[in-house]
């Protein structure tokens, strides 16, 4: 009788532990770093035409492909050299990748300042504001950095190839706040521009 009072008390012992250290709730942790960042950028690297992976070449074999996009990575000159500009941002409203009719004059400013300036790319940043999952999120702020892109090769199309687009959802707030104010600033798209080197 004993023992049995004994290997009972052990297991009901050994459960509470387990139980202690099995920690399963979710907590958000709401200084989540990117993976990768764009090189002479400031976020992490998604959208159209990069030929790097995750901030790196693709690996074959265990071999990077291509020396001169590591190099080019490390070195921190993948899209060239930044250029300071004064292009405001495209805002969007809640849950829509539409560009509206009220930022067509920024949309028409940004193709002209690149036609006028033929060595300079530009990396448009889709952003989100917090609500929503990261999935959600991520998705919405590619489709909103593709929507400004479609609509400056509708006034330009030979824009195209100077292009990229990076998808960054919810991280990269430009307010923090849980109003519609800060809301509505983070629902927006971005500009970096580069000059070949």
């Amino acid at each position: 009788m004993k023992l049995f009072k004994y290997l009972t008390f052990s297991t009901l012992l050994a459960l509470l532990a387990s139980c202690a250290n099995d920690d399963n709730t979710y907590t958000r942790n709401n200084t989540r770093e990117p993976v990768a960042t764009i090189p002479g950028g400031s976020g992490p690297l998604y959208g159209e035409g990069d030929d790097t992976n995750g901030g790196l070449p693709e690996i074959e074999e265990g071999v990077f492909v291509g020396e001169e996009t590591i190099g080019a990575v490390i070195n921190g000159n993948i899209h060239g050299t930044p250029v300071a500009h004064d292009i405001e941002p495209v805002y969007f409203a809640f849950d829509s990748a539409a560009v509206r009719s009220a930022e067509d004059e920024k949309i028409q400013a940004i193709a002209e300042f690149l036609t006028e300036n033929e060595t300079f790319t530009l990396v448009i940043g889709g952003h989100c504001d917090e609500r929503g999952s990261d999935e959600y999120n991520r998705s919405l702020s590619e489709k909103r950095a593709l929507s400004v892109k479609e609509s400056l090769f509708s006034i330009s199309p030979d824009l195209e190839i100077r292009i990229e687009t990076v998808a960054y959802g919810e991280e990269k707030p430009a307010v923090i706040g849980a109003d519609s104010q800060s809301y509505a600033k983070n629902r927006r798209a971005e500009f970096e521009v580069y000059e070949a080197n």
